[in-house]
């Protein structure tokens, strides 16, 4: 809250280009303001904007307010505001710029669960991500690539771009980027029914937010450890988790965030037989999804709906809302959430004894299943999980290496550096007559190159009063203060 603070404080009394710079910086932190509150400053931004003249800035500006509004469920003006941002990107020609209006442009896609409208997006501008110079929005642009990829069942593609973000831009550097990139890795194991990765991923990213101190990160974290105990048949775990993060996006007004958690606390009610509560939090669910025309979660919610209606043995509610969400699902090719919903049509009709339906919808669910998770992309992905632990290890290895070749030569210089403390310290031979001093090997040396070289003293020539007397008997004619030294 220290840095919201600041940034009221430092908008009072601020004009022009400096009060733009200050409002897009209070937008971007807006995980610290109520919605309300968000959306006022968004509005501010953009009849500011109007007077700058820093074109960035501006473009900034829409960019953010965009973000904001989808952030709140707004599509309409999300939309509209990521239009103009568009086109004063490309007008301008900074790919910087154009790649961040992009990234944005496919989560409006990605939020509506046209994930094939995202990836079109995205890889209409993948030629151009090397002319980027910030490389943790080259990062952020290739996430959501991966997160449409992972919406259509693409699994090993998904997982390959991950992985090339891991290897390739963060580079071991723990920050929001590397966070949410082991979020995205773990999510796309869970659709992979590999939890025990999924659990090792989502920990690498909870450590990550921990150490910085993200709230919006140890949210989604905290989200995501949830859903591992709804699959272990842990409900009571999980849904004190999800309690605690539904309680954090109402007080934020994250209504994007908020329709996944009062979902599935729906769906642990159910499973723990609490009917009431589980209808009505699907049901809100559903409303918000709706609201926000995300198809998928739309689709999804209707399913679990659908399946604790055929429960209740409201079969006809319940066969209204699947064949609903079937269609959905296949409008936005989703192939995990139609398998998902082959899954639930199968067992609805095993239960209720139509045995022909149910045969059919098998067959279409292990074709789809062997579609998705064929034998060749399960290989890739175990490729692209152990290369990962590979490049880990090596990178981990070199900088052991490295720190221990630095301390071997840091103990070499102590060590010479005490062998000459020591010959100084010790019985030093010296001549009584010519001083000179023998030295490790036998041989005798002049008193100051010896010094010199076994110590960092080092020596300049004079002549004392009582030398000077006997130096001068041999010197006749010279003057003897032209020659005294200090």
């Amino acid at each position: 809250m220290d840095k919201v603070r600041r940034l009221e404080a430092a908008l009072e009394g601020t004009f022009g280009d400096k009060r733009l710079k200050i409002l897009n910086e209070m937008i971007r932190a807006r995980i610290h303001f109520s919605a309300e509150k968000t959306i006022k400053y968004c509005e501010e931004a953009v009849v500011v904007q109007q007077k700058c003249t820093l074109i960035n800035d501006r473009i900034s500006t829409f960019r953010l307010v965009a973000g904001a509004y989808l952030g709140i469920g707004d599509n309409d003006n999300a939309l509209k505001n990521i239009s103009i941002a568009i086109e004063m990107a490309e007008e301008c020609g900074d790919y910087d710029q154009i790649l961040l209006v992009k990234t944005i442009q496919s989560e409006f896609f990605l939020r509506k669960s046209e994930f094939a409208e995202a990836i079109e997006v995205l890889e209409g501008f993948s030629d151009k991500i090397n002319e980027v110079d910030d490389r943790n929005n080259v990062g952020s642009f290739l996430n959501h690539l991966g997160i449409a990829y992972d919406g259509l069942g693409k699994f090993d593609s998904a997982l390959e771009i991950y992985f090339r973000v891991l290897k390739e831009i963060v580079l071991q550097e723990k920050n929001d980027l590397c966070c949410a990139t082991h979020i995205n890795i773990g999510n796309t194991f869970v659709n992979c029914q590999e939890l025990e990765k999924a659990i090792h991923h989502y920990n690498e990213a909870m450590e990550i937010a921990e150490e910085m101190n993200n709230e919006r990160q140890k949210c989604t974290c905290a989200f995501n450890i949830a859903g591992i105990f709804y699959y272990k048949g842990e409900y009571e775990k999980a849904l004190d988790y999800y309690k605690k993060i539904e309680q954090s996006f109402k007080d934020q007004g994250h209504m994007a965030d908020l329709q996944d958690v009062i979902c599935n606390i729906g769906r642990i009610y159910a499973k723990l037989g609490k009917f009431k509560p589980a209808i009505s939090y699907l049901e809100n669910a559903l409303a918000i999804s709706e609201k926000l025309d995300n198809k998928y979660v739309t689709a999804n919610t209707s399913r679990f709906l659908a399946e604790l209606y055929f429960e209740q043995k409201k079969f006809d509610q319940g066969e209204i809302l699947l064949s609903r969400a079937l269609k959905i699902a296949e409008d936005i090719n989703a192939q995990n959430l139609i398998r998902g919903i082959y899954e639930t049509k199968t067992d609805y009709y095993k239960s209720t004894r139509k045995y022909k339906q149910a045969l059919q919808y098998t067959e279409k669910l292990y074709a789809l299943t062997i579609k998705v998770f064929n034998e060749e992309s399960q290989k890739r992905i175990e490729e692209l999980q152990v290369q990962y632990e590979t490049d880990k290890k090596e990178h981990e290895a070199e900088i052991y290496r490295l720190k221990n070749v630095e301390l071997a030569e840091s103990n070499q210089k102590l060590i010479e550096a005490l062998d000459q403390v020591k010959v100084l310290g010790g019985l030093i031979p010296i001549c009584a007559t010519c001083k000179k001093i023998r030295d490790d090997k036998g041989f005798w040396n002049q008193l100051e190159a010896y010094i010199t070289e076994h110590s960092d003293a080092s020596f300049t020539h004079g002549i004392c009063p009582s030398c000077a007397d006997e130096v001068y008997q041999k010197l006749e004619g010279m003057t003897r203060i032209s020659i005294l030294g200090r």
